[in-house]
């Protein structure tokens, strides 16, 4: 138990520099409470890949201290900043008055509404997750996780974390680490998996809900909208189960979490005069979004050309002469989607976006955005009833036709943008699935992004409800018994209809944890008693061991558990040519000399490591240089791990 509050501590820990750096900085800049507040994450997410990137340009290492002193020096001026500020307006204008989310002051009975639905939502997923994984500490052994703690490794010893060069020993190429960079403030206290759980934890039990709570506060929702919004945004198995604690796409998941806060930024800069601090504030976020995850940032870029063309659109319509209306219309357009064009043209974005996903009926794929869900394709290894995302999709379509002229522009543009997205992935071949190649023509993703906006019009449809329902039962025809009843009674029947809608994903996002960590979809990368054998054997091996092998079959995790490195530490081969000949000729190691010299250039004590219980398919694939080592001679047992062995290579000595 103790282990699980210091994860939570350390969850929360890691999510303040994530949110009090950016939103002390445009407080201090002069931007409102609210604004700041919802701008901050993406604005310091903005900063810190900014950063990390420049960093080794000028020679620093990016670790605690240095990010840290970073951090402080942003968040000190800007709190700095914001005090005089403060105290300038209250001399001036004698009018201390803070301001909500809506534009109206704020009022306690909201903020403790907020609070509560963060906090609640949030606990709630905590327990779930700790229920399924078991050990704060476990490891998740599914698709990208073997990068994401590589990655994390890397960049604690490296002090590299840039998104141009922290990858390189990992994955031979580019990656987006600015949620990784963001672990130096944790792995110089507990190791690596720890640290991966935690920072998991901050993003959906942290960072999503109180994004969340914002965007609901920005459209005035009472108190069932602030508690709601949460909660509903975390009803379906897209985030965080399948996204996050299976797949380990934790790039696309840190973007996830911020997207809901940016929202809201976007929400209140819409209502202000088009300026070019708002123009500036608005490429910040999309700045941000696009660092933590180039798909996401790829669908905010295609947000923000829907909304150029709306916030411009009655300035063109308003030219009295018609040619010149029509022209105006048509220039905009083409002004507008001037980006879309120059995506469509981009080969990676062409090339990504044609990553095989399978045929899928595109009237299945077409009804996905309203069913929250497609009737034909399968991407969970937990079974998903089509029904589970339907009463969230009809409360959050309900909210959107009650609510389109409240809510404004805005998350309107954002989920018809989503739904086409969603669409686009189900289209035959062509130069649109350059708009979704970003985040590799996954439909999945977008639907995560759909839920947000969906969340947030059905929390203010149960906001209504609510008011509709206490309303009623106020009556003055109604019993002096039922009108004294009437808070609780609506309190009762709009958390009995929150719990229908988010009860059902409860199950499937335990089961999709625990398929991540403990029953595999495959033979399991390293088991817990291999896992405890390697710590103990890492120790002693000396400080320049390489180990080859495998990755799968645990040697691709020696640097997530132990002082030494791997070779091989992607699910997939790097481009790196040592690295693809070793996949490659491995076993010719005794026959073929160029092993020996890749050996030798590689540096050095070369270790080997084989696990008997491992997908001989994937390693055929993918690492045919393993398939059939020959360890008669060449090579010396050091150790055995449950059903793995660790040899010193002697062939090339």
């Amino acid at each position: 138990m103790v282990d699980w509050v210091i994860l939570v501590i350390a969850a929360v820990a890691v999510s303040l520099p994530v949110l009090l750096p950016g939103t002390l900085l445009l407080a201090g800049i002069g931007a409102d409470r609210p604004l700041a507040l919802a701008a901050g994450p993406a604005v310091t997410v903005a900063i810190v890949g900014v950063s990390s990137i420049l960093f080794p340009w000028v020679g620093f290492s990016w670790d605690l201290w240095s990010a840290g002193s970073l951090l402080l020096l942003i968040s000190g001026a800007g709190a700095a900043g914001a005090l005089m500020r403060r105290q300038w307006r209250s001399a001036e204008q004698g009018d201390a008055t803070e301001y909500s989310f809506a534009g109206a002051p704020i009022r306690a009975r909201d903020a403790l509404a907020s609070v509560v639905g963060v906090v609640t939502a949030g606990c709630t997923q905590i327990a779930l997750f700790a229920r399924a994984i078991g050990a704060p500490d476990a490891l998740l052994q599914n698709t990208d996780a073997m990068v994401q703690l590589n990655l994390i490794t890397e960049i604690d010893r490296s002090g590299d974390a840039s998104m141009l060069t922290a990858a390189l020993p990992v994955t031979g190429g580019t990656y987006p680490t600015a949620w990784h960079a963001f672990s130096v403030f944790l792995t110089p206290f507990v190791g690596t998996p720890f640290v991966f759980n935690a920072m998991a934890v901050s993003l959906f039990a942290v960072l999503f809900p109180a994004g969340m709570g914002m965007l609901a506060a920005t459209a005035g929702g009472g108190p069932a909208a602030r508690i709601a919004a949460p909660w509903l945004a975390l009803a379906t198995p897209w985030f965080p189960g399948l996204m996050l604690t299976f797949n380990a796409q934790v790039s696309g998941a840190f973007a996830v979490a911020v997207i809901p806060s940016a929202l809201a930024a976007v929400v209140l800069l819409w209502r202000e005069r088009l300026d070019w601090r708002a123009l500036l504030l608005g490429t910040a976020l999309v700045l941000g979004i696009g660092l933590a995850s180039p798909g996401a940032g790829q669908w905010a870029v295609e947000v923000g050309c829907l909304l150029l063309f709306m916030r411009l659109l009655p300035h063109v319509r308003g030219l009295k002469r018609r040619y010149r209306r029509v022209g105006g219309i048509i220039g905009l357009a083409l002004v507008s989607s001037l980006p879309l064009i120059v995506m469509m043209g981009m080969p990676t974005l062409r090339a990504m976006g044609s990553f095989e996903r399978g045929q899928i009926p595109f009237w299945s794929r077409f009804l996905a955005p309203l069913l929250l869900n497609d009737m034909v394709g399968k991407v969970s290894p937990v079974p998903i009833a089509l029904w589970m995302c339907l009463p969230l999709s009809i409360l959050g379509f309900v909210g959107l036709a009650l609510f389109r002229r409240r809510v404004g522009q805005v998350p309107i543009a954002a989920l018809a943008v989503t739904m086409l997205c969603v669409w686009i992935t189900g289209l035959p071949d062509g130069p649109w699935w350059a708009l979704v190649g970003g985040w590799w023509r996954d439909y999945p993703r977008f639907l995560t992004l759909e839920v947000i906006i969906l969340a947030y019009l059905g929390s203010l449809a149960l906001d209504a409800f609510a008011v509709w329902l206490h309303q009623m039962l106020l009556r003055p025809e109604r019993s002096v018994t039922v009108r004294r009843m009437a808070r609780p009674v609506t309190g009762i029947v709009v958390l009995t209809l929150a719990l229908i809608i988010c009860m059902p994903n409860t199950a499937a996002f335990r089961q999709l944890a625990v398929r991540g960590y403990v029953y595999l979809i495959h033979p399991p990368w390293v088991t817990s008693l291999e896992a405890q054998r390697m710590r103990a054997v890492g120790e002693e091996l000396p400080g320049d061991a390489v180990v080859y092998g495998f990755p799968q079959s645990g040697a691709g995790l020696i640097p997530v558990l132990t002082p030494a490195t791997s070779v091989h530490r992607s699910w997939s081969p790097s481009s790196d040519p040592d690295a693809r000949l070793m996949a490659d000729s491995f076993d010719s190691i005794d026959t073929d000399p160029r092993v020996c010299d890749a050996v030798r250039r590689i540096g050095g004590t070369p270790y080997y490591y084989e696990d008997s219980d491992i997908s001989d398919l994937e390693r055929w694939m993918y690492f045919p240089g393993y398939d059939e080592v020959d360890l008669t001679s060449g090579f010396e047992l050091v150790a055995t791990l449950d059903t793995a062995r660790l040899y010193r290579v002697t062939a090339c000595d």
